[in-house]
């Protein structure tokens, strides 16, 4: 490892620089801080992470995708990185490779209710509904204050044609959020 430019601290300072401006939607400026990271030290897996969540949110998938891989080479255990890889599958239009990275999450840790939240949407994406149905619950039974994942299950539930569920879930959407615009939306919808 060449630390004569950088100090192991000066490592860790860019670390926590990275993960705030992340934090502040500043992706332009965390991607340059893990970068930075990664010309010093390129087998340390939380910068390489990072890269990929600061890609993620650029939707420059292509290369989020390719930095979640080099993180899992380093740390194959992060839940996050998996989490970060099957979302950036997921949106680049790949949900059954996202399936497969969210199920490395659930080994890891079953009760991951992200990881059950965001397998839920991809099999959604996919037409699998009863089996994102089934996913969606289990995010809801490990985290019921989630009001995404109420609101992913109604419409899942109307996929199912099972309208008063539906119903029911993004009614319970909007009293976690009531300033969750596309579940007042799909309430007004399927009230209408």
């Amino acid at each position: 490892m060449n630390y004569s430019l950088l100090q192991v601290s000066d490592v860790h300072d860019l670390l926590q620089q990275g993960s705030e401006l992340l934090d502040a939607s500043q992706y332009h400026e965390a991607l340059i801080r893990f970068e930075q990271v990664i010309s010093v030290d390129p087998n340390i897996a939380a910068a390489w992470m990072g890269k990929g969540y600061a890609f993620y949110k650029l939707q420059n998938y292509e290369n989020a995708i390719s930095a979640f891989q080099e993180s899992l080479k380093l740390d194959p255990t992060e839940a996050l990185t998996w989490i970060g890889l099957g979302s950036a599958l997921d949106d680049s239009g790949n949900p059954e490779q996202a399936v497969e990275a969210f199920q490395q999450v659930l080994q890891l840790n079953p009760n991951h209710a992200l990881a059950w939240y965001s397998r839920g949407i991809a099999l959604g994406r996919m037409e699998q509904h009863e089996e994102a149905l089934v996913s969606l619950e289990w995010a809801i039974a490990l985290n019921p204050e989630n009001d995404w994942a109420w609101y992913y299950k109604g419409l899942t539930s109307l996929c199912l044609e099972c309208y008063d569920e539906a119903i029911e879930s993004v009614a319970i959407a909007l009293g976690l959020n009531p300033h969750n615009t596309h579940a007042q939306k799909f309430l007004n919808e399927l009230l209408a």
